[in-house]
């Protein structure tokens, strides 16, 4: 939903064009920890900027971003029978 300031309303965050966010704000507007969220970074999955020493996310960048489903869960390995 598109608000008359620029803004999109994402869940129960709007996000703001213009603004910029902390990792643990985009934690919480996708559902997933914060370590997940630095881990798509690293992955190239998700746009980040340095301030400072700090890892920061502009709005504009969380708005253009295309839809994207989280990678599956690796599937738990069976243990060997010895014997």
């Amino acid at each position: 939903m598109n608000t008359m300031n620029g803004g999109v309303e994402m869940g129960i965050v709007q996000v703001e064009r213009d603004a910029v966010y902390e990792p643990a704000d985009v934690a919480e507007m996708f559902g997933l920890a914060e370590k997940s969220v630095k881990r798509l970074v690293y992955e190239g999955r998700l746009k980040a900027r340095k301030l400072g020493r700090q890892m920061v996310f502009l709005g504009a960048d969380i708005l253009d971003l295309p839809e994207w489903e989280p990678r599956a869960k690796p599937k738990a390995k069976r243990s060997r029978k010895s014997g």
